[in-house]
C-alpha cells in the first residue's frame, strides 16, 4: 500500500537522507512543524471526505474545457461561452490580436479569436485568465498575501511562455498555465490560516510553512482539477533545484529556470546554489549555457515577457 506522500511527510517518513535534516531543531522549528504535520493530516482528511478548503476551478474553465473535450463543438458554440465573461473576452480578443499571436487582420469577435487561435490554445488561454479569480479571499489579511502571490505567479507564468517559444517540443501556452500553478499550494495553506493561525504567528514562520508544503498540496490540487501529470510534476518540484532527469527539456526545467531568474532579479537568492549546478539552465537554454548567457537572452525578452504578464494582470 503507498501512502500519499502528504501523509508520509506529515509522520515525518519522507525517505530523505539530507544532512538538514538530522540538525538539532529549536523549540520554535519544532512547534511549527508540529502545526504542519496536523494541518498536512487534516488537509487529507477532508480531501477524502470532500471537506477540504481548497480552491475551485473556475466555472468558466470548466465549461470551455468540456466544449473543446466535445469533438462537435464549432468556433461558434465556444465564442458563445466565452461571451458570458467580459473581462476574458477582451484578454481573448486582446491576445489574439498582440505579436504573439496577430495576423494580417485584427480580430474583432471571440470567434474570431477561437478560429485564429485554434481550440486548444484558447482552452488553455480562457484557463488562464480565469485563474486569476482563484487569487481571492474575503479576509483582507490573506486577500493581501492572494494579491503578492498571483502578481508572482503571473511574473513566472510570462517568463515561462517567453522561454518556451526558445524550447523545441514545449507549448508556451501549455507553459503559461504552469507558471499560473506553480504555487497553487500556498492558496490552499492560506485558506486554512482561520484553522491554524498558529501558522501566521510571524510572517517567517507563515513563508516557511508555505515553502515546506507547497508544492504536494499543489500537487494534490491539480489532481483534483485533472490537470495534465507533466503540470502536477512541475508544482511539485518547482523548487527543487537540483533536480536531474534523462532527456530533453521539459515544463520543470522551464519552471525552474523562470524561478532562478525571477530571484535573480529581485536579489533574492538565498536557498539558491550556483547556477552551474542547476541542470535545467543547461537544458533550457542550451549547453553552452553560462550566466551571462542566460541574463542576456531574458533581457532581449523583456518586452515579449512585460506583454504577456500585463495581458495577465490587467
Amino acid at each position: 500500500i503507498r501512502l500519499p506522500d502528504i501523509v508520509l511527510s506529515a509522520a515525518g517518513c519522507s525517505g530523505s537522507t539530507h544532512d538538514d535534516d538530522f540538525r538539532v531543531e529549536s523549540q520554535e522549528e519544532e512547534e511549527r512543524r508540529r502545526i504542519e504535520s496536523k494541518l498536512r493530516f487534516q488537509l487529507y482528511r477532508d480531501l477524502k471526505s470532500d471537506q477540504a478548503i481548497l480552491p475551485s476551478l473556475p466555472d468558466l474553465a470548466l465549461r470551455i474545457r468540456r466544449a473543446i473535450d466535445d469533438s462537435k463543438s464549432t468556433a461558434r458554440e465556444v465564442a458563445n461561452l466565452i461571451e458570458t465573461d467580459p473581462a476574458i473576452t477582451a484578454k481573448l480578443l486582446k491576445v489574439s490580436n498582440s505579436a504573439f499571436y496577430a495576423g494580417l487582420n485584427a480580430i474583432e469577435t471571440p470567434a474570431g479569436a477561437v478560429v485564429r487561435l485554434g481550440m486548444q490554445t484558447t482552452r488553455k488561454l480562457v484557463m488562464s485568465f480565469a485563474l486569476k479569480e482563484v487569487f481571492r479571499s474575503k479576509d483582507p489579511m490573506v486577500q493581501k498575501r492572494m494579491h503578492v502571490l498571483w502578481k508572482h505567479s503571473a511574473q513566472i507564468a510570462a517568463l515561462c511562455f517567453v522561454l518556451a517559444e526558445e524550447v523545441k517540443g514545449i507549448e508556451p501556452e501549455e507553459a503559461l498555465l504552469v507558471g499560473l500553478v506553480h504555487d497553487i499550494g500556498a492558496i490552499a495553506i492560506l485558506n486554512y490560516i482561520e484553522r491554524y493561525p498558529e501558522l501566521a504567528v510571524d510572517e517567517d514562520s507563515l513563508e516557511q510553512s508555505i515553502s515546506d508544503m507547497r508544492g504536494e498540496l499543489g500537487a494534490m490540487i491539480l489532481r483534483e482539477w485533472k490537470f495534465s501529470p507533466i503540470v502536477i510534476a512541475a508544482a511539485r518540484d518547482a523548487e527543487n533545484w537540483l533536480r536531474v532527469h534523462q532527456g530533453p527539456a521539459d515544463f520543470t526545467d522551464l519552471l525552474i529556470v523562470a524561478q532562478v531568474h525571477e530571484r535573480l532579479r529581485k536579489q533574492n537568492t538565498k536557498g539558491l546554489p550556483a547556477m552551474d549546478r542547476i541542470s535545467a539552465f543547461k537544458r533550457v537554454l542550451g549547453a553552452d549555457a553560462t550566466p551571462e548567457k542566460s541574463v542576456e537572452i531574458m533581457h532581449a525578452a523583456k518586452a515579449r515577457v512585460d506583454e504577456m504578464r500585463s495581458m495577465l494582470r490587467n
